[in-house]
């Protein structure tokens, strides 16, 4: 079985600076699927929750999001942030 490309953990910070935030707006992005309050969704490889706490926030509370990556070190960090906000 071949190897896949694995995000190297120590590099973290890097998927939540504020140059990609810049670059990327995944609020705006989300938005464009339309996303509504109470939705189930899905972040697969989600690392660092670049776009798992803003769909939770799209979501709310009556919603759902399942962050899933291979590395348990990101999913480490990830759990590190604040919850969504009520929404």
């Amino acid at each position: 079985m071949r190897e896949t490309h694995r995000f190297d953990p120590e590099r973290a910070r890097r998927l939540d600076s504020p140059w990609r935030r810049e670059t990327v707006d995944p609020e705006g992005l989300l938005r464009n699927f339309e996303v509504a309050v109470g939705s189930i969704g899905v972040d697969l490889g989600c690392g660092t929750g670049f776009f798992t706490i803003p769909l939770a926030n799209l979501v709310g509370k009556s919603g759902k999001v399942y962050a899933v990556d291979t590395s348990k070190e990101l999913l480490g960090y990830l759990g590190t942030k604040s919850p969504p906000e009520d929404t």
